[in-house]
């Protein structure tokens, strides 16, 4: 049977261009968004353009009577629920220890964390024995080359990171689990200007920076990788490697 695919956050950005590249794969989808209705639904008419099945949908993921209403509409669009789910809807903020709030890191905590927790919950409650598929959560290379800046959201991102491990081992073999870790890939939402993007991003040892794209070919290649699970594929271009250490600053 066809994979449909729920893609959290797939109105624009990474995880846009994961659902974009798995519908490519054969998938139906549903892009999820909380308010990019109009980039959600020209995300899901390209897919249908090309010859695709996608439908749009809009609930909050950290709210179970939101998940449970979202999940009631993919049902009467395709009469079955999602069995592979790919969690990339992300809140990223700067912080540090000289100014991290309890209203940050609950912010973080409930977008990063609580999000994929209670959607996984409701994906396996709506499998059966029988069912083959497969999570995907976004991580982030700075857990392999961790430094203190954006002290919120790389918290958040250890915490799921231990998340996918614990459901690879709790949901198998129902569902495969593993991760991606992006490395720099795309401006900040807020930056002014691309510059700094642009001086840094191939600034690795393959000289290169992932795209977009690279980030979806990791997410293909796990939807069919059907000996793999618990596993994180760092796609960064190898800045891991020797991303050095930050100092903490004080103030």
């Amino acid at each position: 049977m066809t994979h449909l695919a729920l893609v959290t956050g797939s109105a624009k950005r990474l995880g846009r261009a994961i659902a974009l590249r798995l519908a490519r794969e054969g998938c139906d989808v549903v892009i999820h968004y909380r308010a990019s209705r109009d980039e959600a639904e020209e995300t899901a008419s390209q897919i249908v353009q090309k010859g695709g099945k996608a439908m749009s949908v809009a609930f909050d993921q950290t709210i179970p009577e939101a998940i449970s209403d979202g999940f009631a509409a993919i049902r009467e669009f395709y009469g079955r629920a999602p069995d592979v789910l790919v969690n990339s809807a992300s809140v990223y903020e700067a912080d540090d220890i000289a100014n991290v709030e309890k209203a940050g890191l609950n912010r973080h905590f409930n977008a990063n964390l609580v999000g994929p927790v209670l959607l996984t919950r409701k994906l396996f409650e709506a499998s059966s024995k029988t069912t083959r598929g497969a999570i995907i959560n976004i991580l982030d290379y700075k857990l392999y080359a961790p430094n203190p800046d954006h002290l919120s959201y790389t918290l958040s991102k250890y915490a799921l990171q231990g998340f996918t491990e614990l459901m690879a081992r709790r949901l198998s073999p129902v569902f495969r689990v593993n991760a991606i870790a992006p490395g720099y890939t795309l401006p900040d939402v807020d930056a002014k200007d691309d510059a700094h993007f642009v001086a840094k991003h191939d600034e690795t040892p393959l000289e290169r920076g992932p795209t977009a794209e690279d980030i979806a070919d990791a997410a293909a290649y796990l939807l069919k990788a059907r000996a793999t699970t618990g596993q994180t594929i760092l796609v960064d271009g190898g800045r891991h490697l020797d991303a050095a250490s930050r100092a903490p600053t004080k103030t």
